[in-house]
């Protein structure tokens, strides 16, 4: 539950569906996220808009951590990056904040340390999710159905292929 709300201190901004931000760390704790190939490059924006000081890490294709950048509040860094690369925003007193993987376009995350107690959570779609279509056709009901609204985020990176929809609230 801890890292349930640790999570939810991070606010996303100007990123659209395709780019994911996991809901928990348990992912990457799990072992079930790593980099995958090399092909489509883009870039992922991190900002500092906290009180922390705010460690960017790529997690590599062993799903273990190398450390980027040291981000001090207010501070921006722009890292160069891959389609099916994740990285992962923590602090030495809080851990692991969130797990992003980047689409295809440059995208931002604001990181901010404001408290937001609304929980997030990544659920599992039983049927494959393809497009950003399929997820507006899916996900929506998907969450709904836990009480739950979509967060207009979604991935089908997952581990053993399974997409994921990600919804804000519910039990």
């Amino acid at each position: 539950m801890k890292h349930l709300y640790q999570a939810a201190l991070v606010v996303l901004a100007m990123m659209t569906a395709p780019t994911m931000a996991f809901a928990n760390c348990q992912v990457e704790e799990a072992g079930k996220i790593k980099s995958r190939v090399s092909d489509v490059g883009t870039e992922i924006v991190f900002e500092n808009e906290s009180e922390d000081v705010i460690q960017i890490y790529w997690l590599n294709f062993q799903g273990k951590r190398v450390k980027y950048a040291d981000l001090e509040p207010t501070q921006t860094h722009r890292q160069p990056t891959f389609v099916t690369h994740p990285w992962v925003a923590a602090t030495e007193e809080k851990g692991c904040l969130g797990v992003y993987l980047p689409d295809g376009q440059t995208r931002t995350v604001k990181l901010q340390s404001e408290v937001d107690l609304v929980p997030l959570r990544d659920v599992i779609s039983e049927q494959p999710i393809e497009t950003q279509m399929d997820a507006e056709a899916m996900c929506p009901d998907l969450c709904g159905s836990m009480n739950s609204e979509w967060t207009g985020l979604w991935t089908n990176q997952a581990t053993g292929g399974q997409s994921l929809c990600n919804c804000r609230g519910g039990l």
